[in-house]
């Protein structure tokens, strides 16, 4: 009997208390680790909106993030695609966002666009493959993505610093917590440095799919139900 699967929302704030061990990650100071990132800010923005039910302001934000090579944005406008959240629903262009998600191999995204790939038909495959490649990938994929982000981390860590080295002294920064943190924490050059950034989070995510963990605000739900019960 048919399958199909049903995805929901992933949102973008996790802790993973267990399995970060076996990826020789530390639990201090890491659930930060992109918090200098442009997308972050537009990743928030976008669950407060998606929560309150504002669907087209949230798509509007995971967008922006999206240009900034977040992934967590890519999965969500791919669910948001879907379920016709804000948008016509549209499972070929769904797939084609999920799938820009997952080319750094995350194990989730990886499985829910092969999930949704299955559930295509050849037609709607086909246009999923243009979409991906002549449409999102050119403008969001990681080849140009990633190195627009890291230019635009640079240029505001120095805007910030004052100096080309990022010498910072004694100066106290107030997160957007509201917590002050010293200058040197705060403008540490890995935290500014968008391609570990991304090494961090891949294997952040690995630690994901492996052990035991203790999620919060992070949510993928498969259900699979007979076909005919849809």
């Amino acid at each position: 009997m048919k399958k199909t699967v049903r995805i929901l929302f992933l949102l973008g704030c996790f802790l993973v208390p267990g399995a970060l061990a076996a990826e020789g990650l530390s639990l201090v100071g890491w659930s930060n680790y992109a918090e200098h990132t442009p997308g972050n800010s537009y990743l928030a923005d976008g669950t407060r909106a998606y929560r309150a039910g504002q669907f087209a302001s949230a798509k509007s934000k995971f967008t922006a993030a999206a240009r900034w090579a977040d992934k967590l944005a890519q999965f969500n406008i791919g669910v948001m695609n879907y379920h016709g959240e804000g948008v016509r629903q549209d499972h070929a262009r769904a797939w084609a966002w999920l799938s820009l998600s997952a080319e750094r191999g995350y194990p989730e995204m990886v499985t829910m666009a092969d999930l949704v790939y299955q559930e295509l038909t050849d037609a709607q495959k086909a246009r999923g493959r243009r979409l991906l490649e002549d449409e999102l990938r050119p403008e969001f994929g990681d080849e140009v993505a990633v190195e627009r982000t890291a230019i635009r981390m640079e240029r505001e860590r120095r805007r910030a610093t004052g100096s080309r080295t990022g010498f910072v002294g004694n100066l106290v920064v107030i997160d957007r917590s509201g917590r002050n943190r010293g200058g040197d924490e705060f403008f540490r050059a890995e935290a500014w440095d968008f391609r570990q950034i991304v090494e961090m989070e891949t294997r952040i995510f690995r630690a994901l799919e492996g052990g035991t963990v203790s999620l919060r605000d992070f949510e993928v739900v498969r259900e699979e139900v007979d076909a005919e019960d849809e």
